[in-house]
């Protein structure tokens, strides 16, 4: 990787772990100036949110998360867009119901100026016994 590329990956990480840090503290205005206003989640349950649809439960604080880690990331880079996908187990609650598991992520950041921000992301539940297998 030249030294470029290193630098982006450093940033997109950092950039990861501060919209984590958001999400794990339900600090909505973080999060409002993370993601694009044309942002599109495809959540675990097979909707597709808005920016707004998406950060309404944070807004509200009906998502609470007790505890979350995260670990293998991958950082793609292309330009001025990054792919991360990144496994996080976590615990907490929605709407009042407690929850707790382990799910993969995708987002796609792209640097618009000198802000780096998620116009799209996918998250998909990791069921227990799930295949170890990995491609190469």
């Amino acid at each position: 990787m030249n030294s470029a590329a290193v630098v982006s990956a450093n940033i997109i990480n950092d950039m990861e772990e501060k919209l984590l840090h958001a999400i794990s503290s339900s600090h909505f205005l973080t999060l409002r100036q993370l993601y694009h206003d044309s942002l599109i989640v495809n959540n675990t349950i097979g909707q597709t949110l808005t920016k707004t649809a998406f950060l309404e439960p944070y807004y509200l604080r009906h998502i609470v998360i007790e505890h979350s880690n995260s670990s293998e990331q991958e950082i793609s880079l292309y330009g001025d867009t990054a792919v991360v996908s990144v496994l996080l187990q976590m615990k907490g609650k929605n709407f009042g119901f407690s929850f707790e598991g382990t799910y993969r992520y995708m987002r796609i950041w792209k640097l618009f100026g000198k802000s780096w921000m998620v116009v799209a992301e996918n998250s998909n539940v990791v069921y227990e016994g799930s295949s170890g297998f990995k491609n190469d």
